[in-house]
């Protein structure tokens, strides 16, 4: 019984770890472009040319395509942080990229992962 209570404890704390982002495209729901709350979810891993990814920030896409306007909310895999990263596509498209690993809806949690197996141990310990 004691096991399986350290077992549990280890779970949730490294459930704790899981990485989140805002996940929602304004094309399926127009709740992700002002209420976006509701959206914040664990990142799974991603298979990409057939290597398994970790999630490493979040990505918001603004994306112009003549008079209609798409917000994207989404884990990233690859890329880096930016800033109001503009592209412009064929005609009338254009996109406004934000990537981030640093603040709400890009929490890492790195911390949590190192002390994970010390706090199973001690609540092991501590059921002993």
């Amino acid at each position: 019984m004691r096991l399986l209570l350290c077992l549990f404890a280890f779970c949730v704390v490294v459930s704790a770890d899981a990485f989140r982002c805002y996940q929602c495209n304004s094309d399926q729901t127009s709740k992700c472009v002002d209420d976006y709350e509701a959206f914040l979810k664990v990142c799974p891993s991603k298979s990409i040319g057939g290597k398994a990814h970790k999630p490493i920030g979040c990505r918001k896409t603004d994306q112009h395509v003549g008079a209609v306007y798409t917000l994207i909310r989404e884990c990233a895999y690859t890329g880096e942080n930016l800033v109001n990263k503009n592209s412009k596509g064929s005609t009338g498209v254009s996109r406004t990229i934000n990537q981030c690993n640093d603040k709400m809806g890009c929490n890492d949690a790195s911390s949590i992962t190192f002390f994970a197996p010390l706090v199973a141990l001690a609540g092991y310990a501590l059921l002993k």
